[in-house]
């Protein structure tokens, strides 16, 4: 846990020093990242997403666990309930899932991410999972 713990406080660190500088390594991520959505929002999806919210970008927000996602629209964030209602509102979709069925489902199952897709949506999977199973989704 102590690991796990560690590798959360390193990605909010991280993403909080990209929206503190408001930069981005390409122009044109900066300008997508607006229309940013994220799917998973456990240890490091919801502090993600809230540092996010309070750096003033738009988010639509699925999660397993409905309360992340209520605490979340409280603060600002869509609600949807399916990958393909994110996928259908989105330009770029953000998982963070725990494991390779999970991304497996979340993305190509029923209501997944591949039912609501469209040209130009960018898909990110930041999930540590099977290396096959991300080339399968991708």
């Amino acid at each position: 846990w102590d690991a796990l713990r560690e590798a959360a406080r390193l990605g909010v660190r991280f993403l909080d020093d990209v929206v503190e500088a408001n930069t981005f390594p390409v122009p044109e991520i900066a300008e997508a990242v607006r229309g940013n959505r994220k799917i998973g929002l456990g240890i490091m999806g919801k502090a993600m997403a809230g540092h996010l919210i309070d750096a003033g970008y738009e988010l639509v927000v699925d999660n397993r666990n409905r309360d992340a996602v209520d605490e979340l629209v409280g603060k600002g964030a869509a609600e949807a309930h399916s990958g393909k209602e994110v996928a259908e509102q989105s330009d770029i979709v953000i998982t963070m899932l725990p494991d390779s069925p999970d991304v497996e489902s979340v993305a190509l199952g029923e209501g997944g991410i591949i039912e609501g897709a469209h040209e130009g949506l960018i898909f990110v999977d930041m999930s540590t999972i099977a290396p096959s199973v991300t080339t399968q989704v991708g």
